[in-house]
């Protein structure tokens, strides 16, 4: 008999909840089909029936099927309103119906195996940004959501190519796209309920419910299946011109940190408390006292401290964007190329604010460069490097202060790092399992109370600008990963991201680039800046090569 699992089915894998829902099904079926064979059922039959169908009704949300229709209301005829599952999650009664990511988390948060921790974990999972259509736009509702960004180069050049004349020192405008960020709630007024909005938007029991390194070490558990090529050829025809264009960026390896929204172009920030600070000179304790009782008779004096009045410090948003100008003779003959620019260009401007975002946090953080301080310096393995100092960062985070043993300490890393990883498990001795998952490493972290990112746009050539960085644009590509590498280091919610709430992206027609046969073909524009909610933030930097040694071939002097 299949025991239904008590543990929140967000914290297994996909794979599992589907073959926990088969067997699930699979005993529901057989026994509902028996149940109707004999005419009746009993009450407990019932119940068992009614549990099952409910799990599967719970795992089909998780696995994002389509849901098995509850009947509407209690029945007196139980076994009469009990259809068979089918595979899709349909029964043979109901139709089911599409389900939206707001549905699933409501449904996931209602069910009774699944915990409200796991709940705030799939809400803050599924919540993303949303690109919704402007008003008049051709084909669309106003609001009506855009699918992804190559639908929406699309729509930018259709647009274009449909906009009347303009007089001649006039322009004409034409609104496409607004993307609208997720956590709307998170908004910050310019005032001091601002600190509020920033500490209700890093708790991570809130947010995650519970800790976010775990929450990030499920993320990696399931990987995505890679798209097939397909190719096809002849030689009995003259060969065709392929108009279509080849973009095959992404948005991937994004910076993953606290966002909230600024309407005001600006947040005051209130200073830190530091341990430190309160506990005085260090080995003594100075703010605090400790007498005798001879020292008490004799009225010798008590050390008070007085409270200062902290001073906010205001975060003023920059902007970020980018215009595109197109010629409108190519405009009209190869639209294809126009189009796809266009998505290109805002795929290149994540990129670009993530790589801002980043250059800002090590500015803002303290730099310790560990390449030539002993062990670090001989061990050159990168598994042993990068780990145990992971661990000693987060260790010496908390301690300082005086966290918890358990609390989180965040980390970023190029994602290359990963490559480097692999590269040093497979030459260790004796290793002949070359399958070191990106989830391996995620656990390995995890299990520290270490929340690690391995993110694209920093330590590369597009960071850089240097030709033997990963990612260059030189002929023949890179002949090795850098023999260094730097990671940030920082307690879970030091940082966060302050932007406006949404982007407009718009096809201008003015009369001076008409006269040279021009258009602005888009324009986007987000305000954004780090700011900085905690003091201590680092950056080291250590030696990285993956030779697969290890500690007992050779000795380590500590």
């Amino acid at each position: 008999m299949f025991v239904i699992p008590t543990i929140a089915l967000t914290d297994l894998s996909l794979d599992a909840v589907a073959r926990y829902r088969a067997e699930a099904a699979s005993e529901y079926n057989t026994a509902l089909a028996a149940a109707r064979e004999a005419g009746n059922a009993t009450t407990d039959e019932l119940d068992r029936l009614t549990a099952l169908r409910e799990f599967v009704a719970q795992a089909d949300v998780v696995l994002d099927v389509k849901p098995v229709t509850e009947p509407a209301g209690e029945t007196e005829d139980r076994l009469g309103s009990l259809a068979p599952i089918t595979e899709d999650g349909t029964t043979g009664t109901d139709e089911g119906g599409e389900v939206d990511d707001e549905t699933r988390v409501a449904a996931i948060a209602a069910t009774k195996v699944v915990s409200d921790k796991t709940a705030k974990a799939v809400e803050s999972v599924v919540a993303r940004s949303a690109i919704t259509a402007s008003a008049g736009v051709t084909g669309y509702n106003t609001g009506q959501p855009l699918e992804d960004l190559g639908v929406v180069a699309a729509i930018i050049s259709d647009q274009a190519n449909g906009m009347a004349g303009v007089q001649i020192g006039g322009r004409s405008k034409s609104p496409v796209a607004a993307i609208k960020l997720p956590d709307t709630k998170f908004l910050a007024m310019g005032d001091r309920r601002d600190m509020d909005v920033m500490a209700e938007l890093v708790n991570e029991q809130e947010r995650f419910g519970g800790s976010l390194a775990q929450a990030r070490y499920a993320a990696f558990q399931d990987g995505a299946t890679p798209e097939a090529l397909t190719a096809s050829a002849g030689w009995c025809a003259p060969s065709e011109i392929d108009y279509s264009v080849q973009f095959q960026g992404v948005a991937d390896g994004r910076l993953d940190v606290p966002t909230m929204q600024a309407s005001r172009g600006g947040v005051f920030v209130m200073p830190e408390i530091e341990f430190a600070g309160v506990y005085g000179t260090a080995g003594v304790g100075s703010h605090f006292f400790n007498l005798t009782e001879a020292q008490v008779i004799a009225g010798n004096a008590k050390a008070f401290v007085e409270i200062d009045c902290p001073t906010p410090t205001e975060s003023r948003l920059g902007v970020t964007g980018f215009g595109a100008i197109a010629n409108l003779l190519a405009v009209r003959g190869y639209p294809e190329y126009t189009r796809e620019y266009v998505r290109a260009s805002l795929v290149g401007l994540e990129v670009f604010r993530d790589s801002l975002n980043i250059a800002a946090m090590v500015s803002g953080s303290v730099a310790n460069d560990l390449s030539a301080v002993a062990p670090w310096n001989v061990d050159l393995s990168v598994l042993s490097q990068v780990l145990p100092m992971a661990a000693m960062a987060a260790y010496d985070q908390r301690a300082r202060g005086r966290l918890g043993k358990t609390a989180t300490i965040e980390q970023v890393f190029p994602a290359w790092v990963l490559e480097q990883m692999r590269a040093d498990w497979m030459r260790r001795n004796g290793t002949d399992d070359f399958n070191l998952a990106d989830a391996d490493i995620m656990r390995w972290f995890a299990d520290r109370n270490i929340a690690p990112q391995f993110v694209l746009g920093w330590q590369d050539y597009y960071s850089s600008g240097t030709a033997t960085m990963p990612g260059t644009n030189t002929a023949g590509g890179i002949d090795l990963f850098p023999a260094t590498v730097k990671f940030l280091s920082y307690p879970t919610g030091t940082w966060v991201n302050a932007i406006n709430d949404v982007i407009n992206l718009s096809t201008i027609y003015d009369s001076a680039r008409l006269s040279v046969n021009q258009r602005l073909e888009v324009f986007a524009e987000r305000g954004n800046i780090m700011i900085k909610r905690r003091a201590d933030s680092r950056v080291y930097t250590l030696s990285c090569c993956p030779s697969g040694s290890t500690g007992v071939q050779r000795i380590v002097t500590c």
